[in-house]
């Protein structure tokens, strides 16, 4: 976990000091349990165990001094959102992301060569019961970019902001059955400020709900029991694909502890073929096999996230 603390007054105290005594020990200690500190204290304060920020006192008693201008950016939003979907009903959807865009003109300025955090939400519901879900949120830190309103069902693909025109993107996705504090410092390590991440953006969305439950009439939908699901991926040149999906596969092989082994068949697009199975159950995979084998034997229908045809297994069970 990323832990941002706050002294106005020198650290570590010469001689005196009860609060900032504290501020030091819970710095060495948070840090000893394997979270990452950072500091907003006096630009002499010197704990080793902490990254400092350094606050010019003078900027204390300017008027309207804002604490939160001086925090890390990056301080817990992704614990913060994950402890927040444990709270939301299902008719929330959210989604957290990574990015590093590109420096281009066509990127919103703010964003141009800057790591940063971009969460999508979309709550079918009313206005003012979807602003109350949302102010915990707003109340993590300092927005850059704030585009959260009230919108029609038919504009829902734009939450994202996502291009819309056909982009040569790869990457690896992958499901998650959990995601304690572990596996996003895990994450954080590869994917966070401090690291040398190629990729253009590293996603997580939140499941559950409806997904988890079954059916009231059976069907093929696979990894109901995943909580999350994680794509990492970039836009680049053919050149570039060993690169990207070489560190998409870095970053998967690090949260394999939490993985399911399932992949959600929305983001099979950028996988190899021999994933694609990852997307069912295997009794569901062999029986959509069995009906391609049954009414498309030769696999005509192919140019899609493709299921062979294959016969089913005869059964060796004897009575």
């Amino acid at each position: 976990m990323h832990i941002a603390l706050y002294s106005h007054s020198l650290l570590p105290p010469r001689g005196y000091g009860g609060t900032q005594r504290v501020v030091v020990w819970l710095a060495r200690g948070l840090a000893e349990l394997g979270h990452r500190v950072s500091l907003v204290a006096p630009s002499a304060s010197r704990v080793p165990e902490a990254t400092l920020v350094p606050l010019d006192p003078a900027e204390i008693r300017r008027p309207g001094f804002d604490l939160t201008e001086w925090l890390p950016r990056s301080a817990d939003v992704l614990h913060a959102w994950r402890e927040w979907t444990e709270t939301v009903p299902d008719e929330m959807t959210s989604s957290i992301a990574l990015l590093r865009m590109p420096p281009t003109l066509d990127t919103p300025e703010p964003l141009r060569g800057a790591l940063t955090v971009h969460v999508r939400l979309s709550f079918a519901g009313s206005a003012k019961q979807g602003e109350r879900l949302v102010a915990p949120l707003r109340a993590i830190g300092p927005r850059i970019l704030d585009t959260v309103s009230t919108m029609p069902f038919a504009h829902n693909a734009a939450i994202h902001m996502d291009p819309v025109d056909p982009l040569p993107v790869y990457g690896r996705t992958m499901a998650l059955r959990e995601l304690n504090d572990v596996a996003i410092d895990t994450m954080l390590s590869l994917i966070g400020p401090d690291a040398e991440c190629p990729l253009m953006a590293v996603e997580l969305r939140h499941l559950g709900g409806a997904l988890r439950r079954q059916p009231e009439h059976p069907n093929a939908v696979g990894n109901r029991d995943a909580e999350f699901t994680l794509f990492a991926a970039s836009v680049g040149p053919p050149d570039a694909a060993e690169t990207i999906n070489g560190y998409a596969e870095k970053i998967l092989s690090a949260l394999a502890p939490w993985g399911t082994g399932g992949r959600l068949l929305n983001f099979l697009g950028a996988v190899p073929p021999h994933q694609y199975r990852d997307a069912w159950d295997l009794r569901d995979y062999e029986r959509l096999a069995a009906v391609k084998a049954a009414y498309d034997p030769a696999n005509r229908f192919r140019v899609n996230v493709n299921v062979a045809p294959r016969a089913p297994v005869p059964s060796t069970h004897t009575s």
